[in-house]
């Protein structure tokens, strides 16, 4: 069956000479014909994909508990913001506004048609505002502190890779193999925009322009409206000096560069990039945190009691299994980290002391 996307990226090499992993991704995920987000719900058990709002309601409620916390702990200020980048199928924020009902004003970034419509549904009822750009969303929220959520956000934002070969630096691109016709990696010789005291022979570095700028812009208005934010993916905290990208298909691995436009394309996250942009605005960061820690501070298993007490021994017995799930190192407990940041005179947030339940009051039943 012909790809178009195919055809297209075909063409930008041929007039390129090839394309950055940057490029090659951006038009995978988000070309406005044929980006795997822009036709269709890749999440989900029919889709590709499945996120931890999805897994269980507790994940969502526990992020809600700990925004209700911190802005208690701020006095209740005024006229919160809430703004969600990236909110997948609006499930994360239904299950929010269960445990933090006293946000008034809520925006949601989602480029794909589809899935906004996915959110418009499922959040019927919520006085909410959609926007296509990160500052959109920003330059709509003047009063009040912003709030901010990005869960499964910033894996998805382009990356640039370089490789150290033979004692010099080069950059990973997208090419086509001339016997073959295939797609393939190729390389082109060019200093990263990063320095590194040392480098070994086959070492390979990402970077997420992308990602550097929204995080400045995010920290700059959480600064100025004194509010906080949470960023929550799987990554990193010091660089592995290897590739981290992967395509998936129907909850499976695929290749990278097989069929383009019809996978979901990610790259681990650097936290440590993430968190230097953040503090040189004056933003103050905690973590990130394991995901499993995160969510044991904030009472995950004390919630996952008060469900089960109300359940049959099968609907119980899923609740053990998503817990499990959202916890265990073996599956997204470690991989996934959460990344604090408030602006300079917000208390510290609860969910960081890894030593147990804490200060977040529990959900009712």
């Amino acid at each position: 069956m012909d790809n178009p996307l195919d055809t297209y990226l075909r063409h930008q090499i041929a007039v390129n000479g090839g394309l950055s992993i940057a490029d090659y991704m951006q038009a995978c995920l988000v070309h406005p014909v044929y980006g795997y987000y822009m036709k269709g719900n890749p999440i989900g058990l029919k889709g590709d994909f499945v996120t931890a709002p999805e897994i269980s309601q507790m994940f969502g409620e526990l992020i809600g508990v700990w925004y209700r916390d911190l802005w208690n702990q701020m006095g209740q200020p005024a006229s919160p913001h809430l703004i969600e980048l990236g909110p997948g199928r609006g499930t994360l924020m239904q299950d929010l506004l269960r445990s933090f009902p006293e946000v008034l004003d809520i925006h949601m970034i989602e480029i794909s048609p589809a899935l906004q419509f996915e959110q418009q549904r499922k959040l019927h009822g919520h006085s909410i505002k959609w926007h296509t750009t990160v500052d959109q969303a920003l330059n709509m929220c003047n009063k009040g502190p912003v709030f901010i959520i990005a869960n499964e956000f910033f894996d998805a934002l382009p990356i640039r890779q370089f490789q150290y070969l033979n004692y010099q630096w080069y950059e990973r691109l997208i090419n086509i193999e001339p016997q073959t016709d295939e797609l393939c990696f190729s390389l082109k010789s060019s200093e990263p925009p990063i320095n590194l005291l040392q480098a070994s022979e086959g070492d390979i570095i990402e970077v997420s322009p992308l990602s550097h700028e929204i995080i400045r812009k995010i920290a700059d208005k959480i600064c100025k409206s004194n509010g906080a934010g949470l960023i929550i993916d799987y990554g990193y905290r010091t660089p592995t000096l290897t590739s981290t990208l992967q395509a998936v298909r129907e909850h499976s691995y695929h290749n990278f560069l097989e069929d383009p436009g019809l996978a979901d394309l990610t790259a681990h996250v650097n936290f440590a990039a993430l968190i230097k942009e953040a503090t040189q605005i004056g933003a103050k960061v905690y973590g990130p945190a394991f995901q499993g820690a995160f969510l044991m501070d904030l009472g995950i298993e004390i919630r996952a009691k008060m469900l089960q007490c109300n359940l049959s021994n099968s609907q119980g017995s899923a609740i053990k299994t998503a817990l499990e799930r959202l916890l265990n190192p073996d599956q997204m407990g470690t991989l996934f980290k959460v990344l604090a940041i408030t602006g300079p005179s917000v208390p510290d947030p609860c969910g960081f002391t890894t030593s147990g339940y804490v200060s977040c009051s529990p959900l009712k039943n």
